[in-house]
């Protein structure tokens, strides 16, 4: 019993020395977004106070974890972090409604919609990071259709009407 309690335990420290000596540094993209979201929380008092609390509750210490034992080691094996997207990068998802079908396109802060069948005009969003919206292209205009503040979205009418949303991942 001693021997494969010993085997067992030189498996492991042979498996954890092979994969943490090959380094594997990655973006840190979860502990960096934790990071962003406390530095947008408005002024110096506001951001401390909520990084001491993030930090007694341990946020920072488990996104860091989940950074450092699961995304990073998934970033070297596969060249992206789920967490992060890089510019020239792009997602690719299709849709169908009734006989209409879509491709949607997401490369970075932006979103595409092309019909595959039908007659449509492909439609394009573009997020505004200065402005924290969402802009619906149309031509030569942008017209705002959401906003983002924290974890609420408000969706903008032509009439000048909107919806407030919550948020949640």
């Amino acid at each position: 019993m001693k021997t494969m309690v010993k085997l067992v335990t030189a498996l492991v420290l042979v498996m954890f020395l092979s994969v943490s000596m090959v380094g594997c540094y990655g973006s840190f993209a979860l502990t960096k977004k934790v990071y962003d979201w406390n530095g947008s929380l408005g002024n110096k008092y506001m951001v401390q106070i909520a990084f001491w609390i993030l930090s007694w509750v341990p946020v920072y210490s488990a996104a860091t974890t989940i950074d450092v034992v699961l995304l990073n080691l998934i970033e070297f094996w596969t060249g992206s972090n789920p967490m992060a997207m890089n510019n020239g990068e792009q997602i690719i998802k299709y849709a169908s409604s009734g006989d209409d079908s879509y491709k949607i396109i997401m490369p970075k802060e932006q979103i595409r919609i092309e019909p595959m069948t039908g007659s449509d005009k492909a439609v394009e969003l573009s997020f505004d990071a200065s402005t924290n919206a969402w802009y619906l292209e149309s031509g030569n205009v942008n017209t705002k259709i959401a906003t983002v503040d924290g974890n609420t979205m408000n969706l903008l009418y032509p009439g000048g009407n909107s919806l407030s949303l919550n948020i949640t991942n």
